[in-house]
């Protein structure tokens, strides 16, 4: 019998939510790490360059961004490919010390000195802007842990206010813009993890539920399609089986057999022997059987072979291997039994229903039963 399989517990639940949350994180991170490294340190050493900054720090800084986004890019992405929770846990800290190096070396460029003027260099706006671009570029990585987000984006943040407020004036507008704009996407990102959350469980609620019934329809579908008794094909089975068969290959040989002295054996047992040598039987032919043959039991001591034998010789070579196990002794209740089986053969094609073919193997087997008895 086919067994449902076992529904995830709720922390095991929990455990591949918070795996597919910090997967999700991870991946963000390493897209915008990789994109950083090959295109924010050219783009913020030729705006400092432009602004005015010292060439060391022009190109140095950007050196060093893009050593630690180029780590980030690669770790995250080793990280995020782990399997399991368990897996993926251990490596965290090493990104999150990546992360919180990258948020104090981006903000920390708004701090390197341009000019006297500070604002009067058009530049210097738009790097404050990029830093902004860049902590919302972060909002995904707090869709596991908005602490994934902070340790990025409060330094990122705090130092391009500071440098806002150190230049004064419109300075200070854009320091308080900055934050503002901050605080909106820490809350975004608590939002979007919370979404994403629920989301990843009703995904997997869902798969475990489609589990379940695609489980219990195939033990639906196994429990009329199989005899109980014996637990081989019954009719219903058995007509499926063949009109596939037929389908197939266009012809196959069915065998019709019921067994003799079957009467007497349930008279003298009762049921429990009846059923004792029906299970039987059914094994044994199971076992003279090639794996592409099958055998079905239509109904009380009625049996069906669908064999792939057509020739005649080698449909009787098929039907004595049968006979001869089935006439063995049985053993019930410590005393044996014998039953012998009469049987009729027909040739199944594509063009004929099943019960026609049925009928046409039984009506053999009761001339072969007439002329056993003449």
């Amino acid at each position: 019998m086919t067994s449902s399989p076992a529904t995830p517990s709720e922390e095991s639940q929990a455990d591949i939510v918070e795996h597919a949350a910090l997967v999700a994180s991870l991946r963000s991170a390493a897209s915008n790490a990789l994109a950083g490294t090959f295109v924010g340190p050219v783009v913020l050493a030729a705006m400092l360059l432009v602004g005015g900054a010292a060439p060391a720090l022009a190109i140095g800084v950007p050196l060093v961004l893009a050593v630690v986004t180029g780590v980030l890019a690669l770790r995250t992405r080793q990280v995020a490919s782990s399997p399991t929770l368990a897996d993926l846990e251990p490596g965290l800290r090493g990104i999150y010390i990546l992360l919180f190096a990258h948020g104090l070396l981006t903000g920390g460029t708004t701090l390197i000195p341009m000019d006297p003027a500070g604002l009067d260099n058009p530049m210097y706006p738009v790097l404050l802007a990029s830093v902004t671009v860049i902590v919302a570029a972060n909002l995904p990585t707090a869709f596991a842990r908005t602490s994934m987000f902070l340790v990025t984006c409060v330094p990122m943040i705090a130092l391009a206010a500071l440098s806002a407020l150190l230049v004064g004036g419109i300075g200070i507008i854009l320091a308080v813009g900055i934050t503002i704009v901050g605080g909106i996407l820490f809350f975004n990102a608590r939002q979007a993890g919370a979404a994403f959350r629920t989301a990843s469980e009703l995904r997997i609620r869902n798969e475990a539920l489609v589990r379940e019934l695609e489980a219990s329809n195939e033990q639906l579908d196994r429990l009329a399609h199989t005899d109980a008794l014996t637990d081989i094909p019954n009719r219903a089975g058995f007509a499926r089986y063949l009109e596939a068969r037929l389908a197939r290959q266009g012809q196959s040989a069915v065998l019709f057999l019921d067994l003799d002295g079957f009467k007497a054996v349930n008279d003298a047992f009762g049921h429990q022997g009846g059923d004792r040598v029906l299970t039987e039987v059914a094994a044994r032919i199971s076992d003279v059987l090639r794996d592409e043959d099958v055998v079905a039991r239509l109904g009380g001591d009625e049996f069906v072979v669908v064999g792939n034998a057509t020739h005649e010789r080698a449909l009787d070579v098929l039907a004595d291997r049968i006979r001869d196990v089935i006439s063995r002794p049985i053993i019930i209740d410590g005393r044996p039994v014998q039953v012998a089986a009469s049987m009729g053969m027909a040739l199944a094609t594509a063009d004929e229903s099943v019960e026609a073919i049925i009928a046409r193997a039984d009506t053999a087997m009761y001339q072969e039963k007439r002329r056993a008895r003449a």
